[in-house]
């Protein structure tokens, strides 16, 4: 059985089960970050003058996720968000941007079972990502296909997920191709879970400039990311107020004999959201989700 078909069924399986079920509990997460990009490495402005590689932006970010629990235990969410950067097409003396990110975003459905605290189900998602100025033919498409296992046990939630992403639509592909995704995630709950600290890593391999059906060039990836979640009020209808706070790491690596480019970043940011519905967002689903490869992608065409 191929990875698709085996997903494919599992999601077949769950969708019936769900339909057979009631009363679904309810929850939700809307939010909006405000993120800091440092980017260092010989992959960034390797192409040389005139053209300019931006070493740093800044972005908004606006989340959100919406989810049902039902009485069998299926458990199944939408999550998306949007990135936009304020990355111009040229720099302060004129020279045209290379390699500049201007949008990116991500959109997931995730749907499995969940039963004395621990979870286990699949998900399937769309990404964008899009440059300025003349490298809009760099924009692109990607689906992200991936399956996931969580547990909680008391204060603390662990989890891990396995992914392959495709480039879908591009006509000059600088962002990871052909790829397979190792995500594990921890957490740890404060005070009656209403602080929560966690921790993620991935491990990455696959191909950039893979148009025209050739073979790509070779592209390894990893990274780190340490976030902190605090409620720090709560609207009439009890719905909490979180504050969002974390640092990633991300290095990226064209390998040789293609190139020997790396790219190094570091993205720092903070925001608020607002949870609401009758329950929360498991915690176990939550360590068991897609990655986020949007700022791996971001990230991915400065090697170029």
């Amino acid at each position: 059985m191929t990875y698709k078909t085996a997903l494919t069924t599992v999601f077949l399986v769950l969708g019936g089960a769900t339909a057979a079920a009631s009363d679904p509990s309810i929850f939700g997460e809307l939010g909006v970050n405000y993120e800091t990009y440092d980017h260092s490495g010989n992959g960034v402005n390797s192409g040389g003058f005139p053209f300019f590689e931006p070493s740093e932006w800044q972005a908004g970010r606006l989340h959100g996720e919406i989810g049902a629990e039902f009485d069998n235990g299926v458990v199944l969410s939408f999550a998306a968000h949007q990135i936009e950067t304020n990355v111009s097409e040229t720099n302060d003396i004129g020279a045209p941007t290379n390699e500049g990110i201007e949008s990116a975003g991500q959109q997931v459905v995730s749907l499995g079972h969940l039963g004395n605290d621990f979870y286990w189900g699949g998900f399937a998602g769309l990404g964008q990502v899009r440059f300025v100025g003349d490298d809009d033919v760099q924009n692109s498409q990607y689906r992200i296909l991936g399956f996931g296992v969580g547990a909680e046990r008391n204060r603390w939630a662990y989890g891990a997920s396995v992914s392959l992403m495709d480039i879908i639509k591009s006509e000059d592909i600088e962002v990871l191709d052909q790829a397979a995704i190792i995500r594990v995630h921890g957490e740890y709950a404060f005070s009656g879970k209403n602080s929560l600290v966690g921790l993620h890593a991935f491990y990455a391999e696959g191909d950039m400039d893979t148009e025209g059906g050739r073979t790509g060039d070779p592209v390894r990836g990893s990274g780190v990311g340490l976030y902190l979640k605090h409620e720090i009020g709560q609207l009439a209808n009890q719905s909490s107020v979180m504050l969002n706070a974390g640092v990633d790491y991300v290095a990226m690596k064209e390998a040789p004999p293609s190139a020997d480019h790396n790219v190094y970043s570091a993205k720092a940011y903070v925001g608020v959201s607002v949870l609401f519905g009758a329950a929360r967002a498991p915690r176990s689903m939550r360590v068991a989700s897609a990655p986020d490869m949007t700022y791996v992608q971001m990230v991915n065409a400065l090697l170029d």
